[in-house]
């Protein structure tokens, strides 16, 4: 089984609880390889960690690639290259150029993952004729995302936080190529950087898997945006999600993560196994505009003179 990762300094501590979860749960498997992708500026320090962590699974071994940014020179969204923004957002599209021929299937998953059960089932899906594998994403259901990409509905769009890649399909199918075009011709529909991309790329070639298998946030609220036509695959996960995705702009061990998630603690169950036992929250690197401090600041002093009332502490998640 080969298992890719894409972290940055930040993202260390998230990861290697997320390859822990994973190991933990996987330990059935009899070869795991972790494939880390990383730029030239990864501490070594950060390396050691995250090896050190999976080395502790007899099954597991790692290696670790260092992201080349001259493949990316030159190509520009808006007015930004893509060397300005965080490379790591486009390793993924890169996975058919980095690894050797041998390696034909990867699963790729986001740092902030939790893996609660066995993947073997989601590792053996048949990727005949398919470039990928993932699951549908929030804004599936959302015509805005269409009419941005310039493709049908019908379609679907999904969520690039969990792939099941055919290498061998990308290598003969020229993907990479397909989506530097892209990245080229039409940097004003990536709203959502890479995951439009794959999305636009790939959007007759893909393969939807059940929802379990990258069980969003939204998933779990008590009105998700999901069809009723997938209540019964909804109903499984929320009991039992196989690997859980903390999207959002804040994450469970950061400070500013107010959320009522039912599956939050989790996250902490599988770093009480790592280096960062009983660690405290940190501090998000999320940058507030000017405008949304201002936002809160007029909002809270209406609230203080009575104008505007205070919302209630309404938990718009399911009881599980």
């Amino acid at each position: 089984m080969n298992i890719v990762v894409c972290p940055n300094n930040y993202f260390t501590m998230p990861c290697t609880v997320l390859l822990c979860s994973l190991l933990e749960n996987n330990r059935d498997v009899s070869r795991i390889k972790i494939h880390v992708l990383v730029d030239a500026s990864f501490e070594e320090e950060n390396k050691r960690i995250i090896k050190e962590q999976i080395l502790l699974y007899e099954n597991a071994s790692v290696q670790f690639y260092c992201m080349k940014e001259d493949w990316l020179k030159g190509i520009t969204i808006g007015k930004a290259s893509l060397v300005e923004i965080p490379i790591v957002t486009f390793f993924r599209l890169f996975m058919s150029k980095i690894f050797p021929e041998e390696v034909e299937k990867v699963l790729y998953l986001d740092s902030d993952m939790i893996v609660r059960k066995s993947l073997k089932g989601l590792y053996q899906t048949n990727l005949e004729n398919k470039a990928v594998a993932a699951v549908i994403d929030t804004f599936n259901y959302k015509i805005d995302i269409y009419n941005n990409l310039r493709y049908k509905p019908t379609l679907g769009y999904f969520n690039a936080g969990m792939l099941l890649v055919n290498l061998k399909y990308w290598r003969e199918h020229n993907v990479l190529e397909r989506c530097i075009d892209f990245i080229k011709n039409y940097p004003e529909r990536m709203k959502y950087l890479d995951q439009d991309v794959l999305n636009y790329v790939l959007r007759e070639e893909k393969l939807f898997v059940p929802l379990t298998y990258n069980a969003q946030t939204s998933f779990f609220l008590q009105t998700p945006p999901v069809s009723w036509e997938l209540d019964d695959e909804l109903e499984e996960l929320v009991n039992d999600p196989c690997i859980i995705h903390y999207v959002g702009s804040y994450k469970p061990w950061q400070k500013e993560y107010n959320l009522l998630h039912p599956y939050k603690d989790e996250f902490f169950k599988y770093q009480s196994l790592t280096r960062w036992a009983n660690s405290h929250l940190v501090k998000s690197t999320k940058k507030i505009s000017n405008r949304e401090k201002v936002k809160s600041i007029f909002c809270r002093a209406l609230q203080k003179i009575g104008i505007l009332s205070v919302p209630k502490n309404t938990n718009p998640f399911r009881i599980i």
